[in-house]
């Protein structure tokens, strides 16, 4: 269905034969107009970035929330996923994606002094309470 609208300028150029030219032009004038606005929303449509899938993963800040050894289970976009890291990692680890291989992530630890953006929200510190 939506491959007609692409098509929409060539089914309706048969409107020169039937309707006097005077009449045609405004008429595929407003047609054209119509499938330009349509072509460049599908663009914008297609350059935006992946927002749904395990590709969206890559880069997130996650936490451990289950290590038994080289299993680890990972809680990033607020879901829980199956995890490994080169890295010896405990409960409640702070971890970065940096892959996702088959809907197992590759995982890397954080440093947990450092700050970063977006992820999981940091608790907040007690020192300022002093």
């Amino acid at each position: 269905m939506c491959h007609l609208l692409l098509l929409l300028p060539l089914v309706v150029l048969p409107v020169f034969w039937i309707v006097p030219l005077a009449a045609a032009l405004p008429v595929y004038g407003v047609v054209l107009a119509l499938s330009a606005a349509i072509y460049w929303y599908a663009v914008q449509a297609m350059r935006r970035p992946v927002q749904t899938g395990a590709e969206v993963l890559v880069g997130e800040i996650g936490e451990v929330v289950e290590s038994r050894g080289a299993n680890l289970f990972v809680r990033a976009c607020s879901e829980n996923w199956h995890a490994t890291s080169a890295a010896q990692l405990r409960e409640g680890d702070r971890v970065k994606v940096v892959a996702v291989e088959n809907l197992t992530l590759r995982v890397e630890k954080l440093d947990p002094d450092a700050k970063y953006r977006g992820g999981l929200p940091r608790a907040p510190s007690a020192a300022w309470l002093k």
